[in-house]
Formats: structure tokens, sequence, C-alpha cells
């Protein structure tokens, strides 16, 4: 999973239409870093958008000197986001890099002026200017360190790749987990600045990052840091934060601060493989297709873009098959399981029952269901992010299934809902229901 990708430029691509004309008018008028946030998020969605990876390169190519007066600079999160660590070209003795357009030059009509490091045309070995500077010559040539290589090193240097970044699928991930050494967890904004130069996301991927405290002293060697990591995990699994098996999906890496040299550990947890579909699959599906359908007929004239995305087939797809995998877990414990994923932009949270009695339901939620759905409410919800909240329950005796919900929509204006047959009949009363 943790390898080198190096972009290489193709004779041919597929133009993105428009998108030229857009990132240049940005560019214009020193917006880099509305600029290179939208490329950010297109490499993100596609690594082999040729279009976006030339675009970006131009935005980082930018001198510090002329972002200086820019109207939106480019943050140094950006200048180190791991999408983009294909174009970048690294220095193959220090950890230096940098981003060139030396491979553009052909294609388009650019000036590169400037050269920030030296690489060699046969191999790609790089020298960043410091590095060079004190690398043995032979006679005015600088020599390629690479063994047998007979090359010499020239000011146009072509991307190497970054080495260390975590090459993931976004879309395949269930959650990335971020420890910092010492007794005080980073906040959200300190973890997406770690987490964003070594693994390919966006800062609005925030919902999936999750920050856990480190234990003392297990951060200083990697056995204890694997230990630890593997323990974090094994807790949120039981948690039922990460579907079972979570530890086989996991990769984990010990990483350095930017600004400081406080050690920090990353975790991601891929997703697990999505059970072939079954007739219990469809079925489920049917069953949240209907309750959706009631609801609207009950409540119409309500269509918010929150109650129209919960009808799209993806979103019942992937409610289905957490509920599914939840009504397995409750029937092996005899007890209420609980599946979770954020997908799309929704925290979708899947609960199953196995029984229909509604008391003996109700009795599965300590201190009561409201209590229990503002517990899990605060647990998973992110603030500042258009995350809407909705927690299906499974009722099932093993030949009938009832579904109940609860929705909180990220727009307070669009209607709520809570899963009343869930509540005891004297809170029900109170509420006036």
């Amino acid at each position: 999973m943790s390898s080198t990708r190096v972009f290489e430029m193709p004779e041919h691509w597929e133009p993105v239409p428009g998108l030229h004309e857009r990132i240049s008018a940005l560019i214009g008028d020193g917006r880099y870093r509305t600029a290179m946030a939208e490329l950010l998020d297109l490499l993100r969605q596609d690594p082999s958008n040729v279009e976006a990876a030339t675009q970006a390169m131009v935005v980082a190519y930018t001198s510090r000197t002329e972002l200086l007066n820019a109207k939106e600079p480019l943050t140094s999160d950006q200048r180190s986001s791991a999408i983009l660590a294909p174009i970048a070209t690294q220095c193959s003795v220090c950890d230096n890099f940098w981003y060139s357009i030396h491979v553009l030059a052909q294609y388009e009509y650019l000036g590169v002026a400037g050269a920030r490091g030296v690489q060699c045309p046969i191999c790609r070995y790089t020298l960043c200017k410091e590095c060079a500077a004190a690398a043995p010559r032979r006679g005015t040539a600088l020599p390629c360190a690479t063994p047998g290589c007979a090359g010499e090193l020239q000011t146009r240097a072509l991307p190497t790749g970054r080495r260390g970044v975590l090459l993931i699928d976004p879309g395949r991930t269930e959650r990335v987990i971020v420890v910092r050494d010492g007794p005080i967890p980073p906040e959200i904004g300190e973890a997406l600045s770690v987490v964003t130069r070594w693994i390919p996301l966006v800062p609005k991927d925030a919902p999936f990052v999750l920050i856990c405290r480190s234990v003392p002293g297990l951060m200083r060697e990697e056995a204890s840091c694997q230990f630890m990591a593997w323990k974090l995990v094994d807790t949120l699994e039981k948690d039922t934060v990460l579907a079972p098996g979570a530890w086989d999906r996991s990769t984990s890496m010990r990483v350095h601060g930017t600004e400081d040299d406080i050690d920090y550990l990353i975790i991601t947890v891929e997703l697990p493989d999505k059970a072939p579909s079954s007739a219990a699959h469809g079925f489920l599906a049917d069953l949240i297709r209907d309750h959706l359908q009631r609801v609207a007929e009950e409540n119409p004239g309500n269509s918010g873009p929150c109650w129209t995305g919960l009808d799209s087939d993806d979103i019942i797809d992937e409610t289905a098959a957490l509920l599914l995998q939840a009504s397995e877990d409750a029937r092996k414990m005899n007890h209420l399981a609980t599946r979770m994923r954020i997908f799309s932009k929704y925290i979708i949270v899947a609960g199953a029952i196995p029984t229909l009695d509604l008391p003996q339901a109700r009795g599965q939620f300590e201190n009561g269901y409201p209590s229990y759905i503002e517990r899990l409410y605060e647990n998973f919800r992110f603030p500042g992010y258009d995350m809407s909240f909705v927690h299906w329950i499974s009722c099932s005796d093993g030949r009938t299934t009832q579904l109940h919900m609860t929705l909180l929509p990220a727009d307070p204006s669009e209607l709520a809902m809570l899963a009343q047959d869930m509540l005891e009949p004297t809170v029900r009363r109170s509420l006036g229901l």
C-alpha cells in the first residue's frame, strides 16, 4: 500500500472541458488557494486525471515570492498534500521536495527558470540545491551517484514522486485514526495537516478522521507503536465504530509533524469488502424504500436535499448492507448490534435488535432511546461539516422485520424525525406524540 507513484506525461490525454480556462482565470486573479482546492478535489476522485495533474504542477510551481503578493496564496498544507506526491520531485539524499514544470515544457510554451535541484536524465537520481552544493564533483560536472549509472546531473528535473506517502483509495476508506505523542490529543486542524501530508485526502474528509489519545511511552519504539495501533483498532471494533476484522484491513505509520518534532501515529482502515448481493439485501433495500415512501406521504411538501438524497440507490444500497451486517451480529449476540459508515453527506448508523417486541426493543437502549441517540449523535457528528445523521433500527424475529428511523438533517430547516416507536409511552406523552 505504501509505495511511490510517479507521474509520467502521456502523449495524449482527454482534457477536462473548461478546467484550463477556470484555473488560468483564478491564477490571473491571484486566487491560487481556490485553484489548488479545485484541483486537489479532482485528483482525489481521479488520481489519473492528467489535465488536473498538469494544472496542479503549474499552480504548485509558483514561487513563494510571487505568492507573497497574491490575493490567495497557497497554504503549506496544499503544497505538501499527499495528493500531489506523484507530481513532486524529491531529493534522493534528504526529504526536500519541490515541483518542477520541466515535464510540461516540451508541450507548452513555458519558461523554466530558477532550478531548485538537479537530476540525472538516465535514472532520475535527484539532488536539491543544498545537497548538490555538498556533492563531490568531477571537474565542473556532478556525476550521478547511482551505482552503475554513467549519467551527469542536469537542471532539468522530472517528477520522482514522494517517498513514504500512503497510497489508498479514499472511496474505500472506513476511518483514519490519528494519535499524537503526549498526553494531549491534537485538534482536528492539526490532525488534518498531518493526515493530508501522508494520505491522499482533503479537508472535507475530516469526518473520516478519528482522534484518539496516546498511551504514554508507546510512541518511542516501532514495536510498541504497533501494539498501540492494534489496541486502538481492537477497542474501536468492540465499540462498533469499526466493522469486524478491522485490524486485517489496517495500515499504520509513524510520522513527524510539520512544525515540530512530535511523533504522530496514523492508522488507515479500509472498508470491508461488500458482500455479494443477496435476497436478504434486496429485501432490506425494498423495506427502506417503502419506509421512505411512507414518510414522504405522511409529510407532503418535504423534499429537501437530505431527504431526497436518502432515497438514492447508492444510499439505500449502503444502508441495506449495514443493516444486514448488524442483523447478523444481533442474531449471534442476541442483543443490539450496530454498524456505521460515513457515506456521501451522511453519517449512517444501522442498529439491529433480534425481537419484534417493542418493550424489549426499547430495553436495549441504556437510559432510554433519547439518551442513546444523543450520545450516538455526539460521538459521530462532526461540527462545522454539513453531515446529516441517520439512525436506522431493524427489529426482527427471524421471520418478520420492521424498520424505524431517526433523521437529523445537516440543514436545521429540513424536517427532523425521531423513531417514535423506540420511545417509552411516558416520554411520548410528555412530547405530545
